[in-house]
This record gives C-alpha cells, sequence and structure tokens, in this order.
C-alpha cells in the first residue's frame, strides 16, 4: 500500500518554475541569503487538505475493517460502512449532527424490473476535463438459484479501482427481495483454503428490500454529517445499482428510500432521487436514450448523478462530482438474458 500511494505521488503534476528561479536561489546561496519562494494568487486551503487526510484515514479503516485477520464476526460489516458515513470517527470525534428526513416521498422498487444478467463498467477519473485513469472490471452479476429451500436472486458484486478490489454477494429472497445472507468482500488474496466470511440476516429487524431500511410513520430523521455525500464507493458497497435499477422513474419523478447497511436497526441514511431531464449517453456499450437522475443526501450539496436508460433501465453512467474533476463509471457490457 505503502509503494502504492509513492508511486501516486510521484505521478501528481508538479508545476513548472520561472525560469529565473534556479538562478535566484543559487545566486542567494552564494550570498547567504534567503529567496522566498512565491506562493501565487491564491491562498492555500486547509479545510481541503484536512478533508483529504480524512478520506485516507477512513479509507485505511475501511480496508481494515473488511479485511481483518484473524477474526471472523458480524461487527466487521457495519464498522467497514462505518468508516464511509462517519469519516468524523477517523479523528475521533463524536458522530452526531442534525437530524434529516428524506426530501421526497418513499419509492416502492418496481419489482418486474430485477433480472438475471451481468453489467461490466469502467472506471475514470477525470480532473480539469482530461480523463487520467481508467480501469474495466467493476461488475454486477445477478443470477437465479436456491437457497435453503427458497428461490433467491444471487448478486454478486465486485468493485474498486487499480489499488482495491472488493468482492462480496448478496443472496435476497426472489419474491420479497429481503437480504437472507451476504459474503462478505473477500480478501484480495485469498489464502489457500480460506472460505469468504459470511453471515445470515435475522428473520426480523427493519431490514427491507436490497439492504434498504424501513422507517416507522412520523419518524424524527437520523443524524447526518454535513460532508456525507452519495459516492461511488458507497453506491458499489451498498448495492444501490439494483435500486436504482428498479427505481420507478419516469419524466420529472422524484423520490427517496433509506440506506441501510446492517441486519441490526441503524441510524438509516435518507438518498434523495430526482429526474431532471433526458440526455443521450453514448458508452462503450453503445449509445442510450436516458433519464438523468441526481442521487443526493439531504446534509449535502454534493450529488452524484446517474443516467438511467429509458428502455430497460439498465444505469449507463455514474459521475461523482469532485471540486476539480469526477470520477466516473460507464456501462461497457452487458449480457442479459434474451427476451
Amino acid at each position: 500500500m505503502i509503494k502504492d500511494l509513492s508511486g501516486l505521488l510521484r505521478a501528481l503534476p508538479t508545476p513548472e518554475p520561472d525560469s529565473e528561479l534556479r538562478g535566484r536561489i543559487v545566486a542567494s546561496r552564494a550570498a547567504g541569503t534567503r529567496v522566498i519562494l512565491p506562493t501565487g494568487d491564491k491562498q492555500i486551503d486547509w479545510g481541503f487538505g484536512i478533508r483529504v487526510a480524512v478520506g485516507i484515514a477512513a479509507a485505511v479503516l475501511l480496508a481494515v475493517n473488511i479485511f481483518p485477520r484473524g477474526r471472523d464476526n458480524q461487527e466487521g460489516l457495519a464498522s467497514s460502512a462505518n468508516a464511509f458515513w462517519w469519516a468524523s470517527e477517523a479523528v475521533a470525534q463524536e458522530p452526531g449532527g442534525k437530524r434529516y428526513v428524506a426530501s421526497y416521498p418513499l419509492a416502492e422498487l418496481d419489482r418486474t424490473r430485477l433480472s438475471a444478467g451481468q453489467w461490466v463498467f469502467q472506471s475514470r477519473v477525470i480532473i480539469d476535463g482530461f480523463t487520467t485513469d481508467t480501469i474495466t472490471g467493476d461488475t454486477l452479476a445477478i443470477t437465479a438459484g436456491d437457497y435453503g429451500g427458497k428461490g433467491v436472486w444471487q448478486i454478486a458484486n465486485r468493485w474498486g479501482s487499480r489499488y482495491f478490489v472488493s468482492r462480496d454477494t448478496l443472496t435476497v429472497d426472489r419474491e420479497t427481495w429481503r437480504p437472507l445472507r451476504r459474503a462478505v468482500a473477500e480478501r484480495r488474496l485469498q489464502r489457500p483454503g480460506e472460505a469468504p466470511r459470511a453471515f445470515e440476516f435475522p428473520a426480523s429487524g427493519s431490514i427491507g428490500p436490497l439492504l434498504l431500511a424501513s422507517v416507522p410513520a412520523g419518524y424524527t430523521g437520523s443524524q447526518l454529517q454535513p460532508f456525507m455525500g452519495p459516492g461511488l464507493g458507497l453506491i458499489h458497497y451498498l448495492y444501490r445499482l439494483p435500486v436504482l435499477q428498479t427505481l420507478p422513474i419516469r419524466d420529472g419523478w422524484r423520490g427517496s428510500v433509506y440506506v441501510t447497511w446492517a441486519w441490526r436497526d441503524a441510524n438509516p441514511i435518507p438518498l434523495d432521487a430526482r429526474v431532471v431531464g433526458r440526455e443521450s449517453q453514448t458508452v462503450p456499450a453503445g449509445t442510450f436514450d436516458c433519464w438523468k437522475v441526481e442521487l443526493q443526501v439531504p446534509s449535502n450539496k454534493a450529488k452524484t448523478i446517474a443516467w438511467i436508460s429509458t428502455d430497460r433501465h439498465w444505469v449507463v453512467r455514474l459521475q461523482e462530482q469532485l471540486r476539480d474533476g469526477a470520477l466516473e463509471k460507464v456501462l461497457v457490457a452487458a449480457t442479459p438474458p434474451a427476451p
């Protein structure tokens, strides 16, 4: 990991110095004086630096929790998701914040839109309008199966980057979509004879279909930190792609869901979605007429955009907006069964 980080730092672009700067430094050394290096017109944004440091710390916590050594328990799953939601824990702060509820009416998933198939995505990093890195490999595969005498959907999820890969499988009841079992993320390099960690979901609790949470009438809200947002990593980790495929979207539609990650009653996160128009999208898998859908957490103005095809409701493109660029996932190939 240290070597990977070192390589990334060396690959960062650096500004070219003024042609006279080296001469001034050499002359100052000869004279025994100091040269104050130019700082430019912009002030240093320490807040941004702190947020980056917190994000790195949260990623380290995630890796530690997903890949524990010699430990097999159910707490790792909630802890690793906690690192995403509660980045303040990385700097030993108490998770808190104001309470927020969903901005729109709760959405009912369209159960006719979930079907067997495989969707392969390419990840892109875009900085200042230029694509700086691409990797193809994120895969969502849905297959019909049997588990404990029940008909189920097995949803295999592979996602990550050039430096981190996560694999796990969620098994849900084919009729209700209620989670039954999750095989927690495997190690990137699995030890010989080692099986992936897995746990069973209890029959009771507030967890709903596809890891969505059910909240009671008159729900007073969830405590959210202001920096929470619907990042691409979170969308993959919490199986939001099948949810996006099955939202009852149409022109002008808006709705919300509550996101959870645990089998227990937790602090669910409201995720708002609204259709802001239609756009044609050309990606490696082809050209699609799409709904453009904005995803947002009520406590934060940050948005992730999803382009969902109007015919088959495939997620064609995802874009997480960053300060100076974006992270993207684009559809490369899809192999659903023939209609």
